[in-house]
């Protein structure tokens, strides 16, 4: 799991995250089109991605207590019940783990905005301008880690952190995101994405962890 800072003029915000992700206008890789199905909760990418964002927090896990949100899509303005999307389950997962509360209202936006795809920072971050809206989690002082797939521009991070300072300023605020966008050419994945029972394999996609006898070396099996 990588670990950086994202620094407003508000506040600074530790960022976790498990990859690098390629928009497709730079060529995408298969590492890339993963995240994509993942938000379309195509399977076993939606299993996948959940398995190593499961394994990757246990390793630094969020306190006991901490309250789970997750950014809203350009035409949500609010977490509906009736079917949770991949971002929902994620949570829900990560919750049950460590014993936090996954509080889907918590966030909500003024309206629906235009998709990202296409725009300028700047242009992203005049969109979400004021959409965002928090109401204030009991007590003032729980921590809240703060759920998105990718972070691309940093201007939907922007947009929610400065609605959480606003309506809940003494609660810390952690963010986590499966992917963080590079740019032209992808960093070296140092780091490999591997979960309890999924590991990536750049070339196969997604297998399926054979969890050997004790002292022996992990083995898998290709699940696409």
């Amino acid at each position: 799991m990588y670990e950086t800072s994202i620094i407003f003029d508000y506040g600074s915000f530790r960022h976790h995250y498990l990859c690098h992700y390629r928009s497709f206008g730079a060529g995408a890789d298969p590492l890339s089109r993963s995240l994509l199905k993942f938000k379309l909760g195509a399977q076993p990418d939606l299993d996948a991605w959940v398995d190593c964002a499961r394994a990757a927090l246990a390793e630094e896990p969020p306190v006991s207590g901490t309250i789970l949100v997750r950014a809203l899509g350009h035409r949500e303005t609010g977490v509906r019940n009736a079917r949770p999307r991949p971002l929902d389950l994620l949570c829900q997962t990560l919750a049950c783990d460590f014993g936090c509360r996954y509080l889907p209202t918590l966030l909500s936006k003024s309206r629906e905005t235009p998709g990202n795809k296409g725009l300028s920072t700047r242009e992203r971050a005049t969109q979400l301008l004021d959409v965002y809206s928090a109401d204030p989690p009991a007590p003032p002082s729980t921590p809240l880690l703060l759920i998105d797939d990718i972070l691309t521009t940093g201007a939907t991070i922007h947009a929610i952190t400065l609605a959480l300072r606003r309506s809940c300023p003494g609660c810390p605020v952690r963010i986590f995101t499966l992917a963080r966008a590079a740019g032209g050419s992808l960093p070296d994945q140092t780091i490999p994405l591997q979960g309890r029972s999924y590991r990536f394999d750049p070339v196969s996609g997604w297998q399926l962890a054979v969890l050997p006898p004790s002292g022996e070396p992990m083995s898998s099996t290709n699940s696409v």
